[in-house]
């Protein structure tokens, strides 16, 4: 085995889209309060995302051994993380 993966790795990508999204909203309202002003609409919106596949040699393996006295051989795996992060840029108009 040379590469792990994540099924729904499109699925966590748009969660994370927007999860981002809200949290840019919830930060654009507590700076423009202070202020007595309100959001109005999203006019600007920038995506970019990152997949970080990072798999050390260490803790990412498989062991296969095999023997002429035994029928089935238990294989060793060890699977590391993989870390999807997403980043978005959020620019509103005023109220």
């Amino acid at each position: 085995m040379t590469k792990t993966a994540y099924s729904k790795t499109e699925e966590l990508k748009l969660i994370l889209r927007s999860k981002a999204i809200l949290k840019a909203k919830a930060q654009a309202n507590s700076l423009v309060k202070p202020l007595g002003q309100a959001l109005d609409k999203a006019i600007y919106i920038l995506d970019k995302y990152y997949a970080n596949n990072y798999y050390p040699q260490r803790t990412n393996r498989m062991k296969v051994s095999y023997s002429a006295d035994s029928k089935e051989q238990p294989m060793d795996l060890e699977f590391s993380g993989i870390k999807v992060e997403s980043e978005v840029m959020v620019r509103f108009s005023l109220l």
